[in-house]
């Protein structure tokens, strides 16, 4: 599977209503993920506070990815969500 597909496939389950995100989240990110969501530095267990935290605030109907990129094993991609 291309990264970009796996890209695609993983925001797609995360947004999932009838999977687990912690689940989720442990199947797809490593152990020391980290990401900086709006200048706060998040580990992979405060993701996934803040993925559910999403969920319960907002119903993801649609992806919308406008750029996509690919080189080696690094993907990029700018897309935003549609509720």
């Amino acid at each position: 599977m291309r990264y970009v597909e796996l890209l695609k496939k993983t925001w797609s389950d995360i947004y999932n209503p009838e999977l687990d995100p912690s689940e989720v989240v442990e199947q797809y990110f490593h152990v020391e993920y980290e990401q900086c969501i709006n200048g706060v530095s998040m580990r992979r267990a405060d993701y996934v506070d803040h993925v559910i935290a999403q969920r319960n605030s907002m119903s993801v109907i649609k992806i919308i990815y406008k750029h996509m990129m690919e080189s080696g094993n690094e993907v990029f991609g700018v897309y935003y969500q549609r509720a």
